[in-house]
C-alpha cells in the first residue's frame, strides 16, 4: 500500500473477487481497531454486522458484479470490539495484473438516525428491484416460451409446406419433384453401394377413352384407385408417384431385374383383375434397373422405351428395357 493511500482521509479495503480481504489502509485499521495480519485473507463479512452482511450479499455485490461499481451505499461496519461503525461506502471492481479485485472507499458517519433511514430505504428499494427483477424474469420465461412454440408452428408449417410441394394433390403420392428427389437419393446410394434398384414407369391403358366415355370425375377415380394400389403392392421403403396424367414411377429400391419384374407383373394382374365399375381397367409397365453411370434421364428413357415395348405388344404387359436390347 502506498503511503498516500495508506493516510488518505477515509478508510480503504482491496478484497479479491471472493470477497477476501487483500489489503487496508491505515485509517480502516485504525477506525476498526485491528492490525491487517488480524484481517488479511479473511472474508468481508467479518467486517459486517449482520444485518448489513444480508444487505451487502443481496444488494452490494450484485450490483458491483452487473454494473462493476457501486456509489453511496450505507453499510455498519464492526470494530474488534464489537462497536458498530455506520459508513458510506463506494466500490469499484477492477481488472489488474493480480486478476480481478473490488476496491472499497469507506467515510465513517456520525448520524445513526440518518443511517438507518437510508439503509431502510435501500433495503426497500432492494426488495423492490428483486421483485421487479423475478416479474422480469417471468415475463421474459414466458415469451421465450411464446417463441419457441411458434419456432415449432413454423417448423411444422415449413414442413407440411415441403411435403404439399412435393405431393400430388389428386391421388396423395409424390408428384414429379417429390419423384425426381427421391430418384437422386436413389442413385446416390447406389452410386456408393453398388446395391440395384429399378424403375417401373405405368401407364393406364386408353385413359383417354375413360375420360371421353364416363367424364372426368370417374376418370380422376380411376387414377385414385389405380395410387391405391400401387401403394399396397410396393414395400415401405420404395417411392411411387403420378409423374403425368395418367402416367406413375415406383422406384423399386435395391430390387434387381428379377425382382423388379415379379412387382410389376403382381401390379399388372392386380389391377387387371379387380373389380371395375366401368369396362375393366388395365396397365401397362415399362421396367428398367439402375446400371453403371446412371442418371435420372438414362434410367427413365429406358423405362420409357420398355413402357412403349408393352403397349406395341397389346397393352397390359410388362417389359423390361434389357429384352429390348437382347
Amino acid at each position: 500500500m502506498n503511503e498516500q493511500l495508506n493516510y488518505a482521509p477515509c478508510s480503504y479495503l482491496l478484497l479479491a473477487e471472493n470477497g477476501r480481504i487483500l489489503d487496508a489502509n491505515f485509517m480502516l485499521l485504525q477506525l476498526l481497531e485491528f492490525e491487517m495480519s488480524e484481517l488479511k485473507g479473511k472474508s468481508i463479512q467479518s467486517l459486517l454486522t449482520v444485518p448489513s452482511q444480508t444487505f451487502y450479499q443481496l444488494f452490494v455485490l450484485p450490483i458491483v458484479e452487473m454494473e462493476e461499481s457501486v456509489e453511496e451505499v450505507y453499510i455498519s461496519l464492526k470494530s474488534k470490539t464489537g462497536r458498530e461503525v455506520p459508513v458510506i461506502m463506494n466500490a469499484i471492481k477492477q481488472l489488474n495484473d493480480g486478476g480481478i479485485t473490488i476496491s472499497c472507499a469507506m467515510i465513517a458517519i456520525k448520524k445513526r438516525r440518518e443511517y438507518e433511514k437510508v439503509l431502510l430505504a435501500a433495503k426497500k428499494e432492494a426488495e423492490e428491484r428483486n421483485i421487479a427483477k423475478k416479474k422480469a424474469i417471468q415475463e421474459l420465461n414466458g415469451l421465450r416460451k411464446e417463441l419457441e412454440n411458434k419456432q415449432q408452428e413454423l417448423i411444422g408449417m415449413n414442413t407440411m409446406l415441403q411435403e404439399l410441394a412435393m405431393t400430388d394433390e389428386l391421388t396423395g403420392l409424390h408428384n414429379r419433384r417429390g419423384y425426381s428427389e427421391k430418384m437422386v437419393e436413389c442413385i446416390s446410394q447406389f452410386n456408393k453401394t453398388g446395391n440395384p434398384f429399378s424403375l417401373l414407369i405405368i401407364d393406364i391403358d386408353h385413359f383417354k377413352k375413360v375420360n371421353d366415355t364416363f367424364g372426368h370425375p370417374i376418370g380422376d377415380q380411376v387414377l385414385k384407385t389405380i395410387s391405391q394400389m400401387i401403394q399396397e403392392k410396393i414395400g415401405g421403403e420404395d417411392v411411387a408417384a403420378r409423374i403425368g396424367g395418367e402416367e406413375f414411377a415406383v422406384i423399386l429400391g435395391e430390387a434387381n431385374q428379377r425382382e423388379a419384374l415379379e412387382v410389376a407383373e403382381i401390379l399388372r394382374e392386380y389391377v387387371a383383375g379387380s373389380l371395375w365399375t366401368i369396362p375393366t381397367v388395365t396397365i401397362s409397365i415399362g421396367v428398367a434397373t439402375a446400371t453403371m453411370d446412371v442418371t435420372e434421364q438414362s434410367i427413365q428413357a429406358r423405362a420409357d422405351e420398355a413402357l412403349y415395348a408393352s403397349k406395341e405388344k397389346g397393352r397390359n404387359m410388362v417389359t423390361h428395357a434389357a429384352e429390348i436390347y437382347m
